[in-house]
């Protein structure tokens, strides 16, 4: 009775209500079941032990809710799943917008990238275009003018004497691509007509200005330093060309790949150049690695132009020196079939027979030799004419296969001829009169005509002093 009517109604509330409220319940199954259990209950809220009475759980009052408000509930769950599923479609199309727009934009980035290198190249194609015009104005004005009636006084120049008048006029060119490409040009021919230290000055240059040209092509500027290297090769410098095919190497591997054959061939004309150099071991294992790679990347029967270059200097660098003649004579028999089934230039072509000339020789095949020697010189008198610098070439080679199938007279003869187009086309200055000289003395002593070798092997001892 003493206490308070507010303190009475909290203490009252919670679990009390809770048991009243269970025996209120409208559903049977949630009252209790007897008067004991109702009594056990109370006794539990007198003793300060949990009742067995709850309030009701929020699932069940929802639950409740739903059947008396069936109307609504269904209308509020239609709305929720309506929602749900434009939530849904929406955030699926946000996702697919912004696939979408990713896509877009790598796709804009490869085509922006592809209409950047069409750019280059289209300007690339301009100034090549230029530069070729300003070449063939140049070739016709300056090389074939030097060679007019005019310029001539009336002599009949030969080729050097045409391009040593020429030279003098390159460095008139203005356009400084220009006169690098005619350089490379002039320099090649040089290096064609055995003038070896010509051909590497302009090469030299030509070179130079490549480097600093961010537009030249990489092709055309390995090809470049390919070519300067064989030059310093010719003339024992800048270690044989060693750096040139190097660099060659590296431009071939960035642009094409290390597996590319243009970059094999490459490090195969580097092991030729270490060879030089006395680095015997360290080429023949670059040799052997490059040309294994070559032939796993094209095997046998599907061979590239740069490949039968490789081929050839493995023949002559590794299997020669090492005594493998059989081995080198089936590597450029090789070459030479696979020169012939891809069509090669009629040049390649020569060079290749001539290479398996000397290897049928060495491995006791001079019939062979012969055979493939005179093909050589066919195809070279076909493409460059009967008193052509190449023709002659090829005949120094024929002259001395003849001596080894016991014909002296024809090989002397030929030698002679050899002689007399060098001199004629080259003049007495150029490597090229030099090798044909010696090789006529070398003919006349194997015929025992000491005199007349020793006199030829004199001039061509002097003659080559005088380079």
């Amino acid at each position: 009775r003493g206490t308070d009517p507010e303190q009475l109604s909290r203490t009252l509330r919670g679990e009390l209500d809770w048991v009243v409220m269970k025996c209120l319940e409208k559903s049977p199954g949630r009252r209790y079941q007897s008067p004991a259990s109702l009594e056990t209950d109370v006794e539990r809220f007198l003793l300060g032990e949990a009742v067995e009475a709850v309030p009701p759980s929020l699932g069940y009052r929802m639950s409740k809710f739903a059947r008396r408000n069936r109307a609504l509930v269904g209308s509020v769950v239609a709305i929720v799943i309506a929602l749900s599923a434009g939530l849904a479609s929406a955030a699926y199309g946000l996702y697919r917008a912004e696939t979408a727009n990713a896509e877009l934009t790598k796709t804009n980035t490869k085509l922006g990238e592809a209409l950047d290198e069409v750019t280059r190249q289209e300007k690339v194609a301009r100034r090549e275009a230029a530069r070729s015009g300003a070449f063939a104005s140049f070739f016709i004005d300056d090389v074939l003018g030097a060679a007019g009636p005019r310029d001539s006084d009336g002599e009949d120049l030969t080729m050097a004497e045409v391009l040593d008048r020429t030279v003098s006029k390159v460095e008139l060119i203005e356009d400084a691509s220009v006169r690098a490409d005619v350089e490379y040009r002039i320099g090649f021919i040089y290096s064609m007509l055995s003038r070896t230290t010509e051909s590497y000055d302009l090469l030299s240059r030509a070179v130079a200005y490549m480097e600093s040209d961010p537009s030249t092509l990489p092709d055309s500027y390995a090809r470049a330093l390919i070519h300067l290297g064989h030059q310093s090769q010719k003339l024992a410098r800048d270690n044989f060309g060693i750096e040139y095919f190097r660099r060659a190497r590296e431009v071939f591997a960035g642009a094409f790949g290390p597996s590319d054959s243009r970059t094999l061939s490459t490090a195969c004309r580097l092991a030729d150049a270490m060879w030089m150099t006395g680095a015997q071991v360290e080429a023949a294992k670059l040799l052997e690695d490059a040309i294994a790679e070559l032939d796993r990347v094209q095997p046998p029967g599907s061979e590239t132009p740069e490949q039968l270059v490789a081929l050839e200097i493995f023949a002559r660098v590794c299997l020669v020196p090492q005594g493998r003649t059989q081995e080198r004579y089936a590597t450029t028999l090789r070459c030479v079939e696979a020169a012939e089934r891809l069509d090669s230039p009629d040049s390649d072509l020569a060079y290749y027979l001539e290479r398996f000339a000397d290897a049928a020789n060495l491995a006791g095949k001079p019939e062979e030799a012969l055979r493939a020697i005179e093909r050589a010189l066919e195809i070279d008198i076909r493409v460059h004419g009967a008193d052509s610098v190449q023709a002659a070439t090829r005949m120094c080679g024929l002259a001395t296969t003849l001596l080894r199938v016991k014909r002296g007279d024809e090989s002397e003869a030929i030698a002679r001829d050899a002689v007399d187009i060098f001199e004629r086309k080259l003049g007495i200055r150029s490597e090229g009169t030099v090798a044909a000289i010696a090789t006529l003395g070398m003919t006349l002593g194997s015929l025992k005509k000491w005199e007349e070798a020793a006199v030829e092997l004199g001039r061509a001892a002097d003659d080559y002093e005088d380079l």
